[in-house]
């Protein structure tokens, strides 16, 4: 585990979002959480998973326009795994694996996202009486294994992993072969006091960060409970980091270089921290510009430090929870704004 200490003087900024996207269509506290897609051979063609938790889930491009939307249930929170299926016969991994947090099924729900943005449901893993009200979720895997982490209202976490049998096929998988196409496994449960969503993965330092709303980020082992003693490594307080510490998300620049990002619910802002040292370096928000307006009350967050078209060095996007006079939507703002005041300031 990497030092844990905390910067006295954070940058405080503000930026505004690129562009937005089609609002979702249940009303008030519809949108929650974002994952990103950025297929490997098209980084153009890059697709953002919603979740309307009224409803199921929408999927998105680059400009934010909705490419569809798909009833399955109120899903909370979505990750993503975009190396779970195999590549095609020209190399070419064209699915990615979606997770998300089902309170309509109490289940955790498999999907497959194909490079138009339809999602198919592969697999619904129903959960026991140990979890309450399903909530938070990331992905991640760790030395060939595949990982999910979800959490309820009450603060109990699940990690578990998952596979694929190995007599389905990958890319050109019938909706029958998709049916068959996970197998989730070795369930482990652990609890904290209060309530947590955010959760994000750090397969380079070993850690899994878990936001518990009102007291702010742990830092846990991966997958090895005995590797080091759970901390605290960022408090909530009364001045930049009011409660609610919502969603996480890792900026990764490679070699354990980069940030861990958090939403501020309490102070509609955001927090930057340094992955290696996990400093707080930052804390801003996005405010009003033109026809788009700020973010305000977010819930969940993504990030990715992949060159995409418009977002040379990445894109940040965010659940807006107060879209002026519109539904709620998700704002996508330029990660060249975000490090040129963490880096000029």
């Amino acid at each position: 585990m990497i030092g844990l200490s905390q910067n006295d003087d954070p940058v405080i900024f503000e930026v505004t979002a690129t562009c937005e996207t089609t609002p979702v269509e249940s009303p008030d506290d519809g949108a929650d959480d974002p994952c990103i897609w950025v297929p490997s051979n098209n980084p153009a063609g890059t697709i953002i998973v919603g979740t309307d938790k009224k409803f199921g889930l929408e999927t998105y491009d680059l400009s934010g326009k909705k490419l569809n939307r798909f009833g399955f249930g109120n899903i909370n929170n979505v990750d993503i795994n975009p190396s779970y299926f195999s590549p095609n016969s020209n190399g070419i991994i064209t699915s990615a694996l979606v997770i998300g947090t089902n309170r309509s099924t109490h289940s955790i729900d498999f999907f497959r996202l194909n490079d138009s943005g339809a999602l198919f449901l592969i697999h619904r893993e129903v959960i026991g009486q140990e979890m309450g009200d399903l909530y938070g979720l990331c992905a991640f895997s760790e030395q060939g294994v595949h990982y999910f982490v979800a959490s309820d209202k009450d603060g109990t976490i699940m990690r578990a992993s998952y596979a694929q049998p190995a007599q389905t096929k990958a890319q050109n998988s019938t909706d029958d072969d998709d049916k068959k196409a996970i197998s989730v496994n070795d369930p482990q449960v652990f609890r904290l006091n209060s309530t947590v969503e955010g959760l994000v993965a750090d397969t380079h330092h070993k850690t899994l960060y878990i936001a518990e709303e009102d007291r702010g980020i742990w830092a846990y082992p991966l997958v090895d409970h005995s590797a080091f003693a759970p901390r605290l490594v960022l408090a909530t307080d009364d001045t930049l980091l009011i409660a609610d510490i919502e969603g996480l998300t890792l900026y990764d620049q490679g070699e354990g270089q980069g940030y861990l990002l958090c939403s501020i619910q309490g102070a509609n802002s955001y927090g930057v921290l340094d992955r290696q040292s996990l400093s707080l370096l930052g804390v801003f928000k996005i405010v009003p510009s033109g026809s788009i307006d700020g973010a305000e009350e977010t819930d969940g967050i993504d990030v990715t430090a992949e060159a995409l078209p418009g977002f040379p060095k990445g894109l940040f996007i965010v659940q807006d929870g107060f879209n002026t006079v519109e539904k709620q939507n998700f704002k996508f703002v330029n990660w060249s704004d975000i490090e040129f005041h963490l880096q000029n300031n």
